[in-house]
């Protein structure tokens, strides 16, 4: 299992209570973990002043982003999230979900709740190799982790938010969202 999600997470959040918890089910092996915290996506838009709290989780999905650099990559969520059968991370009334089973990912409301609670599911059966996860995102040359997707969210009032990476290397992907 991937645990490096769990500590991608910022220590600078104050927690009171943190919990966890692993069951199977339907062939899946499911891990969840929630604590009682500020919220993963409001700590990170305290730090950056999105003007969307959504764009929170748009950058999450490009990866690289991280509110303490000295002590983070920013590389950890994103890379949790590729490396499960499908990942979601819900807080105050906010959910990004990544389903690798359907190459998809997306932003939703949910009933609104304290803290964040982050949902792994991968199955027995899984195709996900993390070798060929870390190997499509970095540097043939310098092993850096230098490429990503473009992602062109298309929401219902058809505004564009186009999400150009830091990245030089690009793979493109294109994701229709209703938001």
């Amino acid at each position: 299992m991937n645990l490096d999600l769990i500590t991608s997470i910022p220590l600078t959040i104050p927690l009171e209570q943190a919990s966890g918890s692993r069951y199977e089910k339907n062939n899946n092996i499911i891990l969840e973990i929630s604590d009682d915290g500020t919220g993963l996506f409001k700590h990170i838009n305290n730090r950056f002043h999105f003007d969307d709290i959504r764009e929170v989780m748009l950058k999450l999905s490009k990866g690289k982003l991280t509110t303490d650099s000295i002590n983070h990559t920013g590389e950890g969520i994103f890379f949790s999230s590729l490396s499960y059968d499908i990942l979601s991370i819900t807080e105050n009334g906010y959910c990004y979900e990544r389903n690798n089973l359907e190459n998809d990912w997306s932003f939703c409301s949910v009933k609104k709740s304290a803290g964040t609670k982050i949902k792994m599911i991968v199955q027995r059966n899984t195709k996900i190799n993390l070798t060929d996860v870390f190997l499509k995102y970095q540097d043939d040359e310098t092993v850096e982790f230098n490429k990503t997707d473009i992602v062109i969210v298309i929401k219902k009032s058809m505004q564009l938010i186009l999400a150009l990476p830091q990245q030089t290397h690009l793979n493109f992907l294109m994701i229709l969202a209703a938001c």
